[in-house]
C-alpha cells in the first residue's frame, strides 16, 4: 500500500512541476502585445534630444516620432538626426522556438528626404516589455510610457 501512495505522490509531483515549468516558458508575442505607444527608454537624462516613440495601430500602420536616424535610415540619405516617419508594420513570429527573438517588420513610407519606401526591423525582447533596434540594443522602447516632447 505504501508503494502505491509513493507512486501516486511522485506522479502528482511531476504533474505539478510540468505545469509550473510550462507556465514559465515564454510565449510568442501577439499583435495585441504590440499595439499601442512605445517610448524610448533611457537610463539617464543626459541626452538633450526629445525621446523617440513608435505608435503601432491595429490596422497595421505605425507613426514614429523623434527616432534616431542611424538605426532606421539607410546610409547615404540626408535625413535629420531624429526623424518623424510613418508606414506599415507586421509582426514576425515565424519561429516556433519560444526563446527565439521575434521581430516587428517596419515598412517606412517615402518622405521628402527619402524618395522610396524601405524596410527595417525592431526586435522584441524575450519578456515582451521592450523593443530594441540594432544588435547592440542601444535604442530601447518601452510600452505605455509618456514622452516629454
Amino acid at each position: 500500500m505504501k508503494r502505491y501512495r509513493t507512486s501516486t505522490h511522485t506522479i502528482f509531483t511531476l504533474l505539478i512541476l510540468t505545469f509550473v515549468l510550462g507556465a514559465c516558458l515564454p510565449t510568442k508575442p501577439s499583435r495585441e502585445d504590440i499595439i499601442g505607444l512605445w517610448v524610448e527608454h533611457r537610463i539617464s537624462d543626459e541626452n538633450p534630444t526629445p525621446c523617440g516613440s513608435f505608435e503601432f495601430f491595429e490596422d497595421g500602420r505605425f507613426e514614429a516620432k523623434h527616432i534616431p536616424r542611424e538605426y532606421f535610415i539607410p546610409a547615404g540619405y540626408d535625413a535629420p538626426e531624429q526623424i518623424d516617419a510613418q508606414g506599415s508594420w507586421e509582426l514576425d513570429t515565424s519561429s516556433n522556438d519560444p526563446f527565439a527573438v521575434h521581430r516587428i517588420k517596419l515598412l517606412f513610407s517615402p518622405t521628402e528626404w527619402l524618395p522610396s519606401s524601405f524596410e527595417r526591423v525592431l526586435y522584441i525582447a524575450l519578456g515582451r516589455d521592450l523593443l530594441y533596434a540594432g544588435v547592440d540594443e542601444s535604442v530601447l522602447f518601452k510600452k505605455g510610457e509618456k514622452c516629454d516632447y
